[in-house]
């Protein structure tokens, strides 16, 4: 029950704040990183493989 009054007081905070705070901030740049280390740096890396092993 606890946990529902401090979701209710989240989303009331934050409708009538209507500023981006730093949590927002912090969290897109968390799912930058996510992107970056499971599918970007990844995929990189098998174009690097397969590139060396078109030229031998």
């Amino acid at each position: 029950m606890k946990g529902i009054g401090i979701l209710l007081q989240a989303q009331t905070d934050g409708a009538t704040g209507g500023g981006f705070g730093m949590e927002q901030i912090l969290m897109f740049g968390a799912i930058g990183l996510v992107f970056y280390f499971f599918m970007i740096r990844p995929q990189m890396k098998k174009q690097k493989e397969a590139k060396k092993f078109k030229e031998v």
